[in-house]
């Protein structure tokens, strides 16, 4: 079974702003809830047995149908990007906690895309955590549809708690670019910039760099 987990969360009227005064791929969208609904029913047409879950903040409004769950958490109201990489993060901690919910893989998506095809094959090579790669020259990584697979969220959980250090660290004054900045930094000697798109299977293991398999 997958689980498909998407982050929404409202923002600011000043960083709504400044977002869409700075990213050009920013759209403000006041109808958040018709596009999360869209996406997990794409999902459960290819999957009728998934779980989908809308992760968010305690205060942003949500109207979704079931059987949408909708989990909150606390969230810093101007750094979208950190939130969403922490709130994964708890999610993954979370559903370790819960050996219903550990038997399920995990697929992060952002809340704009649609599911047209069946996945689980994606979940039967060999990875923790998988990111999609692309031939960007400063973000060769697409933070926006990381998958984990069942019964690796504790290798998962320390690769998030890994880019959540590098975005503090080194990338919280970018709104809208960090987590796949912060990839880049952490992975950019894996990957190859120029390369054409393809997925590309990135492995952790406790004490050690991560390598591509």
């Amino acid at each position: 079974m997958i689980t498909f987990a998407t982050f929404h969360m409202a923002l600011p009227e000043d960083l709504r702003t400044t977002l869409s005064r700075d990213a050009r791929s920013f759209r403000v969208r006041d109808d958040a809830s018709h596009w999360i609904a869209l996406l997990f029913r794409s999902a459960r047409h290819f999957h009728p047995d998934c779980r989908c879950v809308c992760l968010s903040d305690e205060m942003t409004p949500l109207d979704l149908p079931a059987p949408i769950e909708i989990c909150r958490r606390p969230a810093r109201s101007n750094d979208p990007l950190w939130s969403r990489l922490q709130a994964e993060r708890d999610f993954l901690q979370e559903a370790g906690h819960h050996s219903g919910n550990a038997a399920a893989h995990i697929l992060f998506l952002d809340s704009d895309v649609l599911i047209n095809g069946l996945l689980e094959p994606a979940f039967a090579e060999s990875f923790d955590v998988a990111l999609p790669n692309r031939p960007h020259p400063e973000m060769p990584i697409n933070a926006g549809v990381p998958p984990v697979k069942t019964d690796h969220h504790d290798a998962a959980i320390r690769f998030f708690d890994t880019v959540l250090t590098v975005f503090d660290e080194r990338f919280h004054q970018d709104l809208w670019w960090g987590d796949p900045l912060a990839l880049a930094a952490i992975l950019g000697n894996v990957f190859s910039r120029d390369s054409p798109p393809q997925q590309v299977a990135v492995q952790l293991h406790a004490g050690a760099r991560p390598k591509s398999v």
